[in-house]
């Protein structure tokens, strides 16, 4: 009797869903597992990418001849190619009832599909299982032979081409996943080197925390209003309070005229050499030494005049610099460096500009900025920034040193006004050199905003000068250490 090709109700198995979902979260699972075991890990995860590198060049290589083999194949035998149409079902048993026997010697093809009913080539077939006369096919018989349940399982592990687009995808993504899973897997190294390096940050942000403490201590008990900018010219850590206010900055703005005096001078628009005869119509109150200079006789290099404006803080001699360099250079100098907040408006003691509202001004933040820009050689070249620091070093009566060791090295300017206390400045404390600039207005008493400076000053200079020498553990090592070793 001839067998009669029968409709079976199967399901396709879809190895792209199967692969691409266990082998994945199975190989992620593995790797971490192993990931305890630090060592294997450092040494086996290099490899393993490399590896997948030359795999993945060569199954290109291999899919293109795949693509030429397969497309060959696919032309011969298209002509006797019968199509089969199933109805989808879940695999549970084959068939439900079957109407006929097959007999002996003949093949029935029973695809597994979980596609709608179409049409399938026969190279769409993933399991050809040949069915001898003993297999019981009977109606709600659920028996197989042996052999077609290993012949399932056969084919079903069957490697695929390369070709298959399946695969490719399948092989991108477990490429993928190892190269993922390599990236972010801990090396032990690394993170020692992390824990040990944030130990030391950990203990230096407790130093930071009370130093806010102090500052937020001096800024309640203070009839005012306090303005502070501290940077850490090491570490780059910077402490802020109100430090985008725009305020008075009184002889503070000196530190601007003073940049671009030397900025001219780099540039050749004047030479710190030439002579200036001073004149009557120069002086103007808070003249200092200039006062009780000789008009008209008296001639002083520009350095020197320079050298007025910032060790006694002449306002003559300010406004000498003034005109010669131009006021409207000062303020492109400091557009230039985005400091949009701080202006040179009036000249010094220019009663009646103040009165219209013309006033120096600038934020504790951008003093700070500009500072640490003319220390770090973005103004000035390396020769003029260090005659500019030698200039602004010179002792005079401030508030920043005033507590600290008389041969620490402090670059800086103070100001004052009624009710307006200033001081900004560059500190260099050992290692850990630091800028700080403190301003003060609305003072009841003036004399409360020096001592708000002071004190300020001092709080951040007892940190930096630890910081800058003690280990990373916290032990200061000095000549005159007195503790037990």
């Amino acid at each position: 009797m001839v067998g009669i090709p029968v409709r079976v109700w199967v399901v396709r198995i879809v190895p792209t869903f199967v692969i691409s979902v266990v082998m994945p979260i199975a190989t992620i699972v593995s790797v971490f597992d192993i990931a305890f075991v630090l060592p294997v890990v450092v040494a086996v995860v290099p490899v393993m990418m490399v590896i997948a590198i030359l795999i993945w060049g060569g199954d290109r290589q291999r899919s293109g001849q795949s693509q030429e083999h397969c497309a060959r194949y696919h032309f011969a035998h298209k002509s006797s190619l019968q199509k089969w149409r199933c109805q989808p079902i879940f695999l549970t048993y084959m068939a439900p009832s079957w109407p006929v026997r097959p007999s002996a010697g003949r093949r029935v093809i029973y695809t597994l599909s979980l596609r709608p009913a179409i049409s399938f080539q026969k190279h769409e077939i993933l399991v050809i299982h040949s069915v001898h006369p003993s297999t019981s096919l009977t109606a709600g018989s659920r028996t197989f032979q042996k052999a077609g349940i290993s012949s399932l399982v056969r084919h079903a592990l069957t490697p695929y081409n390369p070709a298959n687009p399946e695969v490719a995808l399948l092989k991108r993504f477990f490429f993928l996943a190892l190269l993922a899973v390599g990236a972010f897997t801990p090396m032990p190294s690394c993170a020692q080197q992390v824990s040990q390096e944030k130990a030391p940050q950990e203990k230096e942000q407790v130093l930071w925390q009370k130093l806010e403490a102090t500052i937020g201590g001096v800024d309640r008990n203070l009839d005012g209003v306090l303005g502070v900018a501290i940077l850490d010219l090491t570490t780059g850590q910077k402490y802020l309070l109100h430090a985008d206010e725009v305020l008075p900055t009184a002889s503070s703005i000196k530190i601007a005229i003073l940049a671009e005096f030397y900025h001219q001078a780099q540039q050749g628009k004047i030479k710190l050499n030439d002579l200036y005869t001073l004149q009557s119509a120069d002086l103007v109150g808070g003249s200092g030494v200039a006062g009780a200079l000789t008009p008209g006789v008296t001639r002083l290099t520009l350095r020197d005049v320079a050298a007025l404006m910032i060790s006694v803080s002449d306002n003559s001699a300010t406004n000498v610099i003034i005109d010669r360099i131009g006021m409207e250079n000062v303020n492109a100098l400091l557009d230039s460096l985005g400091l949009t907040h701080t202006r040179l408006c009036r000249k010094m003691m220019d009663v009646k500009a103040a009165a219209e509202g013309r006033e120096n001004i600038a934020t504790p933040r951008e003093m700070m900025q500009l500072l640490e820009d003319l220390y770090r050689g973005k103004v000035l070249n390396k020769q003029f920034t260090e005659e500019f620091f030698n200039l602004l070093s010179i002792h005079k009566e401030s508030y920043i040193p005033r507590e600290l060791p008389e041969d620490l090295r402090v670059a800086n300017k103070p100001g004052e006004l009624e009710g307006v206390r200033n001081d900004s400045g560059i500190v260099f404390a050992g290692k850990r050199p630091y800028v700080i600039s403190v301003m003060t207005t609305y003072l009841r008493r003036e004399h409360d905003g020096g001592e708000a400076i002071i004190r300020i000053s001092n709080a951040a200079y007892q940190m930096f000068d630890r910081l800058s020498r003690a280990s990373e553990y916290g032990r200061v090592v000095s000549a005159h250490d007195t503790g037990n070793p």
